[in-house]
This record gives structure tokens, sequence and C-alpha cells, in this order.
């Protein structure tokens, strides 16, 4: 990488015992040299994830490794550099620590009555805000009663029943993918840091950003464009306003009252946001048992936290699957054996849920907590395909994000290398 040239040429240019230190010195195993940084660690690891399947990575024993454990907390903690990205990192961790099975090896559950709670934003103002603010910093996940048309919801989902019901090369034929931009149609092809094997979906990405829907919008249906843009979008892009406003006046007070709103546009040239909607095919009882092997143990959607500021999931009844793993911080996670817990469709709700990147503008004050939708569970539910629809609320790419405790980092830098951590 680029950042590992210039460290390295620096160094070689160093004096060691009063002579000069020969070029091309490995940078792995030169025991003379300072203790390898974090930041150049990652950003070669993240180099190295597109050589996953053809390959086995392996870092020289001066690399500091995560105490050995069956489960970990993430820190939440960014050091603002977008070549030193921490959750990519600790995604990756997540798969070294939990061996065969990874960190979901645990059994989502809401026995002790510890479910995600729903909220109602038809209260006072102020009682809202105590809510979500409690709901954020407990769970982590929430649902809200959101005043969104259930028309505009279920027309969506109409919508994107008809796009998948179709053959994946005409899919890709229609609306290819364009990582850098985050838009078009993908057909199993994110690899999580956490699991090192694809999630078993489809997606197609509609980016609200000048040009970046250029030659991607599908044919069929041709009514899906103008609803995404006309309904579903302006719709969802206000409710996170609304959402994230409420959460800035306790998470960021740092920032002027409206800056989160101000940083986050629809349709210009540096916008950023994303709506996605996605669709986990069927399998036979045979295939699903096969990718729960132990050393094969795939997921519709393995561990991770989400790039967003704010990310909306918008579910249908019936089509279980989502869980979250409450935050460590709180009674209900109890540090770093935090529950998982099962986050069902609700009726009229939205699931709702912080993403990395308001972590990190509020230092932390607000938690990005690991989700994953889990396999199948019989042979009822490997026959059928779950639908979902995402809205990722993201800054602009032109915005600097700024911290209290850490340096300025614009939000494309940020997000480009989340989604090069994430796609093969």
């Amino acid at each position: 990488t680029p950042q590992y040239k210039k460290h390295e040429q620096a160094r070689t240019s160093q004096e060691t015992d009063g002579q000069a230190k020969p070029q091309g010195v490995d940078f792995f195993q030169d025991k003379r040299s300072p203790r390898h940084h974090t930041r150049f660690h990652t950003a070669i690891k993240s180099e190295c994830t597109l050589l996953r399947k053809e390959m086995t990575i392996k870092l020289d024993e001066t690399e500091k490794q995560p105490a050995a454990a069956p489960d970990i907390c993430l820190t939440n903690v960014y050091r603002a550099h977008s070549d030193d990205l921490v959750e990519t990192a600790d995604e990756r961790r997540l798969f070294s620590v939990g061996g065969t099975t990874g960190i979901g090896a645990g059994v989502a559950s809401d026995e002790d009555g510890d479910g995600v709670p729903i909220i109602d934003l038809a209260q006072p103002a102020e009682v809202v805000e105590e809510e979500l603010w409690k709901a954020a910093n407990d769970v982590g996940f929430f649902n809200v009663n959101h005043g969104i048309p259930q028309e505009v919801i279920d027309g969506m989902f109409e919508q994107s029943i008809t796009f998948f019901d179709q053959t994946v090369s005409e899919k890709k034929e229609q609306c290819p993918f364009d990582r850098a931009l985050n838009s078009g149609y993908e057909f199993k092809e994110q690899i999580r840091p956490s699991s090192g094997r694809p999630d078993q979906k489809e997606s197609y990405h509609i980016s609200p950003r000048a040009g970046a829907m250029d030659d991607r919008w599908p044919t069929k249906p041709t009514t899906l464009r103008g609803f995404a843009e006309t309904a579903m979008i302006p719709e969802a892009h206000q409710l996170s306003m609304r959402i994230l406003s409420s959460l800035e006046r306790r998470g960021c007070t740092h920032l002027e009252p409206g800056t989160l709103e101000q940083a986050i546009t629809l349709w210009g040239e540096h916008s950023r946001s994303c709506l996605r909607i996605l669709r986990y095919p069927p399998m036979t009882v045979e295939e699903n048992e096969e990718m729960q092997v132990p050393g094969n143990v795939h997921w519709r959607a393995a561990p991770h936290t989400d790039f967003s500021c704010l990310s909306l999931l918008f579910q249908r009844e019936g089509e279980g699957g989502l869980e979250c793993r409450a935050n460590p911080r709180s009674a209900v996670g109890s540090g770093d054996k935090a529950k998982w817990l099962p986050v069902n469709p609700v009726k009229g709700g939205i699931s709702v849920n912080i993403g990395d990147m308001l972590s990190h503008w509020s230092d932390g004050e607000l938690f990005a907590n690991l989700h994953r939708v889990r396999m199948p569970r019989d042979a009822s539910e490997c026959a059928k395909s779950r639908y979902s629809i995402g809205y990722f609320t993201q800054a602009d790419d032109s915005h600097v994000i700024v911290t209290k405790n850490g340096d300025p980092i614009t939000a494309g830098d940020y997000i480009k290398m989340r989604l090069k951590a994430n796609f093969k």
C-alpha cells in the first residue's frame, strides 16, 4: 500500500548501530525496527482481503494477538484515518477469535425479557429523545412506530420481489455493480471480515447521488426507479433526519445543532446515503446443513457493524432471522459476554441501529453494535426467500467529520475503506 511504501522509505533511511539500513529489508521480519504500528498492519490486511480465497495470510509472531476468549467486545475507538479503521480490524478479529464457528456461535434469545425496545415517535419530543437515548445505549437496536405510510413500504417490497424474480445474469446486465459508487446489483459478493465467506444474499444498491445510477436502473420493473426516487427514499431520509437530530443533542455535544442533518444530502455530487433492497434466496436442507459444518460456517449476513450514521431496516412479518448483540457496556450486554437478541419484525415498525460513522462522530458515546442474519432453522425457512429493505444514512463524501478526540477524516475516505474490506 502507499502507506507501507512511505513508512518503509522513512524507516530504511534511518541509521542503526551507526550504519545505514540496507534497502529492501523485510518489514515483517526486521527485529531491529520499532514495534509494528497498528495502522500499517490494518492497511496491509485490508489490501489482503481480496486475496482471501486464493491464499492464506500469515502475520509474524511480533503482531499482538487478541486473547483467546469465547467472545469479545468491540472497542468503538477510532483513529480517524482513512487507512486505519479499527472496526475493520475488529471484525476480522472476530473471525480469528471464534475459530471454526466465529463469534456467531451464541444463539439469540430474549427469554430474560431483554428484547429490542419499541419507541412510538408520536410521543412528545422530550419523551422520544429520552427513550431513543436509552435504547441506543442499552440494547443498541430499537424499533420505531414511525409514520411512513404502510403503502409506501409495501409498494417497495413489491418492486423488490419483481426485480429479484429474474435470473442473476439479467439483473447483472441491467444493473452492473460499482463498488466505488456503492450502486448496482451484486450476488453473494459481500465477504464480511468476521467470516471470510460470502454472505448468502443478493442485493440492489440505489445511491441517491448525481450520476451514480446512470445505466444502473432496472428495466424490470420499470416502476422501481420512480417509486424509489419519489416515495421510499424521501420518506426514509426524513425519518432518519428526525432520529439523528434527537440523538445528536446528547451524543454529539461538540457539534452545532443541525450539523448531522446538514452533512447528509440527496442526489448531490457528493451524496453517499444508500437504499438497499435485499433478498436471501431459498436453499435446500442439504445445502443449509453443509454451510453450517464447523470449518465451513456461512451466514445469510455474517456478524458486522454498519458503515452508516444510522440504519433503518424494513422487514416483513413471518420472515425473521435478524439478530443483534446487545451493547456490551450496558447491563443487558454484561461486558464481553454480551448476549445475542432476535430483532423480530414488528407490525407497523422499523428496526433502527447506530452505525460506525455516528459512533465515531460521537467519540463512542453512541455505540454501533454487531448484528447478523442467521441461516434457516428448518425446512420451511429453507424453502422460502427472505426479503428486507435497508436505508443507510451517511454523510456526504466531501464532509469532514470532526470529533473531540480524533483527527478529522472525510466521510468519503472512511466509506471507501469500508467498502474495500467488504466486497470481493
